[in-house]
């Protein structure tokens, strides 16, 4: 996956983040979420967010391939042009920035309630195991990987799941370039869709 571009965003795809709140809150505390391919962080310090304003106790455990990216998003700083397109396509609201940021530097980091329930690591998608969650976060990123890596990645996220955990895809992951349905190899085999969003899927019952 070296090389990928990287397309990050805060509250990416708004419709699923109500989903993924309510989900966690049916579980017993603490609940975990995994960002898989989390980039710059933006998705993991949502998740974090999620869970501060819905007061959920829990983590978020992220992961990518790019060091530099890890590094990025362990500092939690974020520029104030980017930081403002966010506000003006809607995704993150002027209450949560004044309640999750501080501004510095010309720009906005993370507040340490919200960063300190976020850890980084290195990890390969599609070799290297993936970590215990309740909701897997693993979006717009299957098709940079062999399908031999997809097959072993969907067998491993049935098995560290939590029982009635969830996976939720992108857009990208469920349209070829043409537009055509498609589905990472394996999903199939392990999940079913969970009924709440086409994006979101349940491990078969094991």
């Amino acid at each position: 996956m070296a090389g990928r571009k990287i397309v990050t965003e805060w509250f990416r795809m708004p419709a699923v983040w109500p989903i993924i709140g309510d989900a966690l809150a049916q579980f017993d505390e603490p609940v975990t979420v995994w960002s898989g391919a989390c980039g710059t962080g933006e998705e993991p310090y949502s998740a974090a967010i999620l869970m501060e304003e819905r007061g959920l106790r829990g983590r978020v455990t992220a992961s990518d391939i790019d060091v530099p990216n890890l590094r990025t998003a362990a500092r939690g700083w974020y520029a104030g042009p980017s930081i403002r397109r966010e506000l003006a396509d809607g995704r993150m609201t002027a209450e949560q920035l004044c309640s999750h940021f501080v501004p510095r530097k010309g720009g906005y980091v993370v507040r340490p309630g919200v960063r300190d329930r976020v850890s980084f690591s290195a990890l390969h998608l599609g070799s290297d195991a993936p970590p215990e969650c309740h909701v897997a976060l693993l979006r717009n990123v299957w098709r940079h990987i062999e399908p031999a890596g997809q097959a072993t990645l969907t067998a491993q996220l049935s098995k560290t799941l939590a029982p009635g955990g969830l996976l939720v895809l992108g857009g990208a992951d469920l349209l070829t370039p043409t537009l055509e349905p498609t589905y990472p190899r394996g999903l199939l085999d392990h999940f079913t869709p969970s009924g709440f969003h086409s994006a979101v899927w349940r491990a078969v019952s094991r």
